[in-house]
C-alpha cells in the first residue's frame, strides 16, 4: 500500500498575517516523494486523500475512495468528456461520503440505506443515478482483483414516477412558430431550426456561420461539434459527422438572421453577450412560456423537438434512411424504436390508404 499524510502549512502573508493550510503528502509508485495542491481546511484535503493512495490489490482494507480512484483513472481512456464530467460530479457531490468507509466494513443494507438517503434529500433519479455509479466502481475493482465480491448488485433500483412527455403535432409546431415569431423574435431562428431539423440542442448551440451553406442546387447546415455542459466538444455525441438538409423557407429565414448578427460575430445562435446559450435560459425564459402562451398543457420538452421532426417527416412519407442521416442516428432502429410514434399525421394518411383499398369492396 502506498500512502498519503496530510500536513499542515504554515503561510505568511505580505500583512504580516499568519494562515494555516494543509496539503497532502505522497509517493510515486517509483519512490518519489510529491505534494499536493494547497488546502484551506483539513476536511478539504481528507475528502481528496483517496486520489493520492494506491491501494494494494492483495489487500483487504481497501476503502470506497481507493475503488472510485481507480475506476476513474481507467474511465478516463473509455468514456467521453461528457460522461466523465457526470461521474465526477456524481462522486463529489454524493458518493464521497462513502470514501473514508472501507470496503469489507459496508454492506449492502448500509448502501440501501445511503441510496435512500440520497431520495430523500434530492430525487429518485439522482438517488438511481448515484447506484448506478457505485455499482459500475465495485464491478470494476471485482474484474481486476481488488474485492471479492460485489455487494451492492443486490440493491435494487428506487421506483421513479414516469413523467410523459410528448412530442408536437405538425399543428402544433406551425403554432408554436408563429407565436415564436411573434413574442420571442430573437429566439425564433434558433427554435425553427432545432424544429426543421431534428438536431440535438448541443450541436444546434456549437453552430457557427461557416457551418451553414447555402448552394444552388441545395442548402444545408454542417454538423461536427457539439457544446455541453459548458464546454465545446469537438464532436456530437455519437461522434458522427453529417450534412442536414435544409428547405427554401429555413434557408431564407438563415439567411437573413445571418445578415442581422453583430459584426465579426462567428456563432451563429450567440446570446447577447455573444457566448454559447445557456440550455436552461431558453428553457425556462423561452420555451416554457411560448407553450403556455400557445395553449399547449402537456409536458414537451427542447430534446422532445428530434421526435416532433422526426414523426413529421415519417408521415409525410420521407424514407428512413434520410430521417435517420438527420437525426444523426447510427441505427435506423433507434430512429423508429425511441423516437417515432404513431401520429394524428400518420393516422390520417393511413385511414385514408385504408379506405381507398377497402372501398373497392362495393364495387365488386
Amino acid at each position: 500500500m502506498i500512502l498519503a499524510g496530510i500536513s499542515k502549512v504554515k503561510l505568511k502573508r505580505a500583512s504580516g498575517k499568519i494562515v494555516t493550510k494543509y496539503r497532502i503528502a505522497y509517493r510515486d509508485i517509483y519512490g518519489k516523494q510529491h505534494t499536493s495542491k494547497l488546502y484551506d481546511t483539513k476536511e478539504s484535503a481528507k475528502r481528496d486523500l483517496y486520489k493520492y493512495e494506491k491501494a494494494n490489490f492483495d489487500t483487504h482494507s481497501i476503502t470506497i475512495g481507493q475503488m472510485c480512484n481507480a475506476y476513474i483513472e481507467s474511465a478516463r481512456a473509455k468514456h467521453s468528456y461528457t460522461t466523465l464530467l457526470d461521474t465526477a460530479a456524481y462522486m463529489k457531490n454524493h458518493l464521497s461520503k462513502l470514501f473514508d468507509i472501507k470496503y469489507e466494513k459496508i454492506s449492502s443494507i448500509d448502501l440501501e440505506k445511503f441510496i435512500n438517503d440520497i431520495a430523500e434529500k434530492h430525487t429518485p433519479n439522482v438517488a438511481n443515478q448515484a447506484l448506478k455509479k457505485i455499482k459500475a466502481v465495485a464491478s470494476y475493482c471485482l474484474k481486476h482483483g481488488l474485492i471479492s465480491e460485489n455487494k451492492f448488485k443486490v440493491v435494487a433500483n428506487l421506483t421513479v414516477e414516469n413523467k410523459p412527455h410528448y412530442p408536437l403535432e405538425t399543428d402544433e409546431i406551425i403554432a408554436v412558430l408563429n407565436s415564436c415569431e411573434e413574442i420571442y423574435p430573437k429566439s425564433f431562428t434558433m427554435i425553427y431550426t432545432g424544429i426543421a431539423t431534428g438536431m440535438r440542442y448541443g450541436e444546434l448551440c456549437a453552430l457557427t456561420v461557416k457551418d451553414i451553406h447555402f448552394e444552388s442546387d441545395s442548402n444545408y447546415i454542417h454538423i461536427s461539434k457539439q457544446f455541453t455542459k459548458g464546454k465545446l466538444l469537438p464532436h456530437t455525441k455519437t461522434k458522427d459527422i453529417r450534412d442536414v438538409v435544409i428547405f427554401d423557407d429555413l434557408a431564407e429565414v438563415l439567411k437573413v438572421h445571418i445578415e442581422n448578427l453583430p459584426k465579426g460575430s462567428t456563432l451563429l445562435f450567440p446570446n447577447e453577450a455573444g457566448n454559447y446559450q445557456n440550455p436552461s435560459n431558453l428553457r425556462n425564459r423561452r420555451w416554457k412560456p411560448l407553450l403556455a402562451y400557445v395553449g399547449i398543457t402537456k409536458r414537451v420538452r427542447i430534446h422532445d423537438l428530434r421526435a416532433s421532426y422526426i414523426n413529421m417527416a415519417l408521415s409525410s412519407g420521407l424514407s428512413i434512411k434520410f430521417v435517420q442521416n438527420q437525426a444523426g442516428h447510427s441505427k435506423a432502429q433507434t430512429t423508429l424504436d425511441i423516437y417515432a410514434s404513431c401520429n394524428k399525421a400518420m393516422k390520417k394518411q393511413a385511414m385514408e390508404v385504408l379506405n381507398e383499398k377497402f372501398s373497392q369492396r362495393n364495387h365488386l
